[in-house]
């Protein structure tokens, strides 16, 4: 229910906030930023984690992700902890926390982030809020 009320309260923010652009133009947006998104992925899994970044952070950068962008956040920080840019994957990190509260897959990508800086002690933590949060959260491997 509260997922509900969540979604229902940022679209209905967003359209005020957004409010009079154009209905194409608006679905252009979306479009654009859904593509761009979909470019990220497609490029984490192929280990283009360069290309992650860029496209990922162009999707975000447009505001027209939807009502959740803790998934992009997320990919995002796994592909700049791969490129080895710690202190961006945190603040990824960070930032998807604030916006949109305290989920599993942060803590779940945290986790990864921690043993790729090996800081095994941190690393259990997060695994540990993981699976507070989610019993199912599975480790990401490389």
């Amino acid at each position: 229910m509260e997922d509900i009320l969540r979604t229902g309260l940022v679209i209905v923010l967003g359209t005020a906030i957004v409010g009079c652009g154009s209905p194409a133009r608006q679905a252009q947006s979306r479009q654009t930023a859904a593509a761009s998104y979909a470019e990220g992925v497609t490029a984490l899994e192929s280990r283009d984690y360069s290309g992650a970044v860029e496209h990922l952070s162009a999707a975000l950068e447009s505001g027209w992700l939807g009502y959740s962008t803790i998934p992009a956040y997320a990919k995002r920080a796994i592909a700049n902890a791969a490129l080895g840019n710690y202190d961006a994957a945190h603040a990824d990190l960070d930032t998807a926390s604030q916006g949109e509260g305290d989920t599993a897959e942060i803590h779940v990508v945290r986790t990864y982030v921690f043993e790729k800086q090996g800081k095994a002690k941190e690393a259990k933590a997060a695994w540990y809020e993981a699976k507070k949060l989610d019993r199912r959260a599975k480790k990401i491997k490389d």
